[in-house]
């Protein structure tokens, strides 16, 4: 079965086809997608699809380039989505943003405050992170959620082994099967069977084989082709692996 732990099929270039993407899941090997939202309005849609469909899970998150946007009484408003649907299984994507026009503490402000989220409900706690490593490490490790995920990891091994070694998933999306891709290999090559797992970031990332074209969740196989290659696995003993870690990340007990 694959899963795909972190897609955006609440973003508006699904809004025309979803029907018929969701149909494609269906008929394929996908077991379970995480909607993963950046924002208000994401999250309200993705709670509506986790509601349409059984096999899609939210994500509820605030995505750093959108921190500006940020009130602190949306808290209460994340409160009471989480409480409405068991089909929340995790915060996110949230995190830190070397790109984001936003001044890097009002983006520590949202951040830190969609942690104390995850823990507070005990959900896992998914982390977009680019241009920060110690710091965004020390911020995770000073609120504790209890399950952290780092999302399209692309970054080096060095950094990929602080992560492991505190009991962090890293996530590895469609860019690892980029030719060009060299550091990302390097980190999947040397990332710990236990601690794995897959995604799409879709719309985002399509793999090699259909590079600049929109990406859907079915690609998640050419990620796990991808590292069985790399990792010199069979294909079906990876996908078992990755299924345990899915449970496992996400306190998936379906």
């Amino acid at each position: 079965m694959l899963i795909d732990v972190h897609t955006h099929l609440n973003n508006v270039r699904f809004s025309r086809d979803l029907s018929a993407v969701a149909e494609r899941l269906k008929e394929s090997e996908v077991f379970a997608v995480v909607d993963s939202s950046t924002n208000l309005e994401e999250s309200k849609i993705s709670l509506e699809l986790s509601h349409r469909y059984p096999f899609i899970f939210s994500s509820l998150g605030f995505h750093p380039f959108y921190a500006a946007d940020f009130d602190f009484s949306l808290i209460e408003t994340y409160r009471g989505f989480i409480k409405s649907s068991p089909k929340v299984i995790a915060i996110g994507e949230i995190g830190l943003d070397v790109k984001a026009a936003v001044p890097l503490a009002r983006q520590m402000d949202v951040f830190k405050s969609f942690l104390q989220l995850a823990k507070e409900f005990n959900l896992t706690a998914v982390i977009h992170n680019r241009g920060f490593k110690d710091t965004i490490l020390d911020v995770i490790s000073e609120i504790g959620p209890q399950r952290v995920v780092f999302h399209c990891f692309s970054q080096d091994k060095e950094f990929l082994e602080k992560v492991t070694a505190k009991g962090y998933f890293v996530s590895f999306a469609g860019n690892i099967t980029f030719k060009n891709a060299i550091l990302i290999k390097e980190a999947a090559m040397a990332a710990p069977l236990d601690k794995l797992l897959v995604e799409t970031d879709a719309p985002f990332l399509a793999p090699q084989i259909i590079r600049g074209k929109r990406n859907e969740p079915v690609y998640v196989k050419e990620v796990i082709k991808e590292i069985a290659s790399l990792k010199k696995t069979e294909r079906d003993y990876l996908e078992k692996v990755l299924e345990d870690n899915f449970r496992k990340a996400f306190a998936y007990e379906g």
